[in-house]
């Protein structure tokens, strides 16, 4: 049974404003505002694009209701720990800005394609959260909309494991 707290409308404020941010940053790098700038400088501006968009994107979840303690708890499979909304928001916008960050890192220091990059980092983070450990990536993951139908935990940890090494193989071996 869904517990549905409603709307909330401070998260509901807040997810509009940064989403309004959000568009004028993405239009300025569109309309070349950032293109003179040192590649630091444009590195930090996507940083905060992308924070600006998950942030709203998280922020509108909440304020509807749709993401709260207990809509987590309700959702995945019934054993093991719940992440509460902090954690859960933590872990989920952390291992984005990781894999990002990761990727950009290896692409500036040693001239490995972001893409490959990319790929790899997400892959190894869905085979790490198969093995269950630690309990809160993979009960994080496990919360995520797309894979929260699925109620067995062997299945879920198995398709985990899948995901992994169809990023992590291509990441690894496709020509660049």
């Amino acid at each position: 049974m869904a517990h549905h707290q409603g709307f909330r409308p401070y998260p509901l404020i807040l997810a509009l404003a940064l989403g309004g941010i959000s568009f004028s940053m993405a239009t300025a790098v569109d309309s070349g505002f950032t293109r003179a700038w040192p590649e630091w400088a444009r590195a930090a501006w996507a940083f905060a694009l992308m924070a600006g968009i998950v942030g709203a994107v998280l922020l509108f979840a909440n304020g509807v209701g749709a993401l709260t303690d207990a809509s987590l708890a309700d959702r995945g499979g019934r054993a093991g720990r719940v992440p509460s909304l902090r954690v859960y928001i933590a872990v989920y916008a952390g291992s984005l800005f990781a894999a990002v960050g990761l990727a950009l890192y290896l692409e500036h220091a040693y001239g490995i394609p972001g893409k490959r990059a990319l790929l790899w980092s997400c892959g190894l983070e869905f085979l790490v959260a198969s093995t269950g450990r630690p309990w809160w990536l993979y009960q994080t993951i496990r919360r995520v909309g797309w894979f929260s139908a699925i109620e067995s935990d062997t299945a879920m940890r198995v398709f985990l494991g899948v995901i992994g090494l169809a990023l992590i193989l291509p990441g690894l071996f496709a020509p660049a």
